[in-house]
């Protein structure tokens, strides 16, 4: 699942305007294969996204901004994202919504 070389990035920001310019949220990595879960929760602890299961760096896995198809408010959202690497199985932090 893991390579010696692998890398797992997530943005902090980014813009959902319709822009074209940084519009969704991307889970990126390279030498893993698989992402066990991504979740992201607003300042309440609300779940507002999440995938299970997916490919790194696939489009059609990414957060657009939106929960329950309303956009969401400017702010900081928190994440948790499970790679499946024993050594380092959770990794979390925050994103924020700029506009």
């Amino acid at each position: 699942m893991f390579c010696e070389n692998s890398q797992v990035f997530v943005p902090n920001a980014f813009t959902p305007d319709g822009d074209g310019i940084n519009d969704v949220l991307l889970v990126r990595a390279r030498g893993i294969s698989k992402v066990r879960y991504f979740r992201i929760f607003n300042r309440w602890g609300e779940l507002v996204f999440e995938r299970y299961n997916f490919q790194p760096n696939d489009q059609a896995n990414a957060w657009d901004g939106k929960f329950k198809g309303v956009d969401c408010p400017v702010g900081a959202y928190y994440y948790l994202l499970d790679t499946g690497n024993l050594s380092k199985p959770l990794l979390k932090g925050v994103i924020s919504i700029i506009r």
